[in-house]
This record gives C-alpha cells, structure tokens and sequence, in this order.
C-alpha cells in the first residue's frame, strides 16, 4: 500500500529548553493561555514520563486557572503517599487537626487497633480535647493506663514537631521519612509501586523547597495554606480542560495540539532503562507514540536541572533528538545551545547599577541586552535580591534581578 495524505505540511517539531523544572512548567502553562484562541483547551494534551512530574505542572495550570484533567492517575495531592505525608505536616503545624491525626495514627503500621483508637476517641470527646492532646494525657496520667505503643506514637509525634518547626521547612519531608521509616512501609506494602511512590514524595520535597526559596522565612503552616489554596481551586473547575497523562496512556489518541515535559536523559529515557538497549528502544517508541498524537502541533520541553530533595539534578537534553533530523525542528535559543553549540551565537551580558527597579511591575514591557524584548509575571525576592519572573519573547521565561531590566521606551543611563 501507498500511504497519502491530503493534508497540508505541518509545523515543524517545536523544541523548548528552560533553566528548571519549575520554569519549564510556567512557559507550557502561558502557551497554552496564549494560544487558547488557536487551541481550547479540551484540544491540548500535556505528556510526560512518569506520573511524579504532574506536580509542577498541575501547580502552573492552576496558577493561570486553566482547567485540566489527569487521565491514569489521581491529580498529585490526592495520591496515597502524598495524602500520609501532608497528614503529618499538617498536624505538626495545628496539633488539632483530628483528621490528620486519625490517618497517621497507625501509618506507618505501629500496631495501634480499632479498640485503642476508639477509647482514645471517647475519652478526647468527654474532656473536650484533640486527639493528640487526649493521647498525651492518656500516657502520661498514671490512672489512665495508655498503652507503650501509644506513648511510642506520642513521643514520636513530639520529637518529629519540634525538630521540623525548629529548621527550615525544606527538611520537613526528610524528617518524617527517617522518623517513621514510610519508605520501608511503602516498599513492604506496595513492592511494585515503591519506586513511583517515592518519586512522587521527592517531587513534594521538591515544591516545598522552591516555595521557601520564593518566600524566605514562610513557615510550615505558609506552604500548608499555600496548598490548600491550590487544591481549593482546583475542586472548581467545570470544563474537562487540558488532558495530562504519562507517555504510556497516550496510545490511540490524538490531540491538535501536544506538549511532552521531561525530554531529558534520565527521564526520557527513564533512568532505570539507560543501560539496558531494549529498554532504550522501548523508550525511544514511547516518544514516536507521544510526538505522533500531535494532529497540528508538538512541543517537546526539557530543563537543565531538576530538584531532588535538598539536591539539584542536572540531565542534559534527551539522546533521542540526535536521531529528528535538524531540519524538522525548530529550536528555541537555549535548545540550540545545547543540541547544536556550534550554530549559537555568542551572546553578551550585561551587568546595571539599580536603576528602574522601582518603576518595573507586573505586565511591564522590558528589555535585556541578551534575552531582548519580555513582559513580566511577577516576582521572586531570594537572599536579598530582587528578581523579575520575564517572559521573554525568544528566550522563554527567566528570572533576571529588575535592576538589569530596561522598561521599554526609557533609557537606561
């Protein structure tokens, strides 16, 4: 048979690099509210390998109220783990908090029964008390007779709060991992779910570690309500929106429009497959499947590092590009860069004194001497310095410090 199409050429395979994760999920998320003229958003799709990459995009889409659907997946702070986790640093930030209480009180298992829990729950009740305060009470009263392994729990509870409010809330995930032993539990219980599992808690560890870096100082009980916002906004959508899946629940669809996150060696192809060639091969037909579930157009993103717990991983761009002829892409500056250094101009940067930091606010026109012409989206305040989230009309977005941005129609002296 001879294979025809009717259908005119098409664009050319757009590829897209940017400095992080988080940056990586903010430009997909302002492509798709800015084309949302060309593409509504029930004709977009969002691709990516593994499900513990939902988390930065989900935030992005929320944060310009672009409604979505995840397909294969629970959205992330729904799923299991992530819901154990957020339990215990919410009753850490309010000691009241019943609920959270009741979902960690045998979790990681510690032999605590239904018959326990239920008596704790009278007693509370007749004296007016939480749950946690009614079990502190409960082992340290002589007359009440709670039980070791109640009083194991409380002191438990108490060393884990006040090591986690007395450090920075970066560490708080760490520390409730290494207290309870959950990974041990989660592998013991979901064997062949652990190493996804504990993707998705990195991925957590990660959003709370870029939310202190935006707002220095923020406590516990910041980032918790932070949370809540989000989740809040997201219970209010009413259109099925975006379409976000993993790579492999992509076969047989099609989409006008398709993005695919994470194109990177380590995650396409997935850590776990680099040193097995079959593997490889499976990986590399899961990105044809994605790119080809584009019917009008593909964009396929990567970033330079990734956050790991307190780390930062760098991966560079995927070996698959190697194997897309260049002239069926179109790369944006910093992917030339990476993939093809030597057609890259030389760029230069230029260092002002504060100037117009003052006058530059969000939706400003500017331009820098080496990203050109951008608006800005906002603001991040870290050690000190103040730095403009830009959009840059070539270049993606940046964090670039205001004092080094020139609003467009003045002239920097």
């Amino acid at each position: 048979k001879t294979l025809f199409t009717n259908a005119p050429a098409g664009e050319l395979i757009e590829v897209h690099l940017e400095v992080d994760g988080e940056m990586e999920a903010y430009w997909i998320a302002e492509e798709i509210y800015t084309a949302r003229n060309t593409f509504d958003f029930e004709d977009v799709a969002i691709f990516y390998r593994t499900n513990s990459q939902s988390r930065s995009l989900e935030e992005a889409l929320l944060r310009r109220r672009i409604p979505y659907t995840l397909y294969g997946s629970l959205e992330f702070y729904e799923r299991l783990e992530i819901k154990d986790i957020l339990a215990y640093l919410r009753l850490f930030a309010n000691p009241s908090d019943d609920v959270s209480f009741l979902r960690i009180y045998n979790v990681p298992t510690r032999g605590l029964g239904d018959k326990a829990l239920e008596t704790l729950q009278v007693f509370a009740t007749s004296q007016g008390l939480s749950l946690w305060k009614a079990a502190e009470l409960s082992v340290t009263d002589p007359t009440l007779k709670g039980s070791p392994k109640l009083r194991y729990l409380v002191d438990l509870l108490k060393a884990m709060r006040t090591e986690i409010l007395e450090n920075p809330i970066n560490e708080a995930v760490k520390t409730v991992l290494e207290a309870t032993e959950y990974p041990a539990y989660l592998k013991k219980k979901y064997p062949d779910q652990y190493a996804d599992k504990m993707d998705n808690i990195q991925e957590l560890a990660a959003g709370i570690i870029e939310y202190e870096a935006k707002n220095e100082g923020a406590s516990l009980a910041d980032w918790i309500e932070t949370v809540s916002l989000v989740r809040e906004d997201a219970k209010g959508q009413e259109t099925k929106g975006v379409s976000m899946m993993t790579l492999h629940m992509a076969k047989g669809l099609e989409f006008p429009r398709v993005f695919i996150a994470g194109v990177e060696d380590g995650l396409l192809p997935h850590k776990n497959s680099v040193e097995d060639m079959a593997a490889v091969e499976e990986e590399r037909r899961l990105l044809y499947v994605g790119i080809t579930r584009a019917k009008s157009k593909i964009t396929l993103t990567c970033a330079k590092r990734r956050r790991n717990f307190n780390n930062e991983m760098a991966h560079p761009p995927s070996r698959f590009f190697q194997e897309i002829p260049a002239e069926l892409m179109a790369l944006s500056f910093k992917a030339q860069e990476a993939l093809q250094p030597e057609k890259t101009p030389v760029m230069v940067s230029y260092e002002y004194d504060e100037g117009l930091e003052g006058t530059i606010e969000e939706g400003s026109q500017v331009f820098h001497p080496t990203y050109g012409k951008g608006t800005v989206h906002g603001f991040d305040v870290h050690l000190g310095a103040r730095k403009a989230v830009v959009n840059f009309r070539d270049f993606g977005y940046r964090k670039i410090r205001t004092s080094q941005l020139q609003l467009r129609g003045y002239a920097l002296d």
